[in-house]
């Protein structure tokens, strides 16, 4: 039974040493400031007076007071949408160029790599 435990542990070991590089960079660089924008996001104040805590009354202010802001949404909503069919569509159109085989321009590179290997 020891002989099963042992390297089943030492597997274990090895996908926590690959692993929390990955979750000390995730705390790091999206948790945390995640956190602190949030925290950030409920005071009224800045840098020369003591906060003054409002709660959601910010976000309200935002959201339903403020005619800008669904505008400025609307705009992101958009070029996202943009950005990814354009990333989407131009991969696929270079997938598809790719897979001829007498395509001159873009297959010609592939098989000179497969070639030269």
């Amino acid at each position: 039974m020891d002989n099963d435990v042992y390297p089943r542990r030492k597997r274990q070991a090895w996908y926590w040493i690959f692993l929390v590089p990955a979750l000390i960079a995730f705390l790091l660089f999206k948790w945390l400031p995640l956190r602190a924008s949030l925290l950030k996001s409920f005071p009224k104040g800045n840098l020369f007076t003591r906060p003054e805590f409002l709660g959601l009354a910010n976000h309200k202010n935002i959201f339903l007071q403020n005619p800008l802001f669904w505008k400025y949404f609307r705009n992101s909503l958009f070029l996202s949408t943009l950005t990814i069919l354009i990333t989407v569509l131009l991969s696929l159109f270079i997938t598809i160029l790719s897979n001829y085989p007498n395509s001159t321009s873009l297959s010609r590179p592939r098989f000179e790599l497969r070639s030269s290997g």
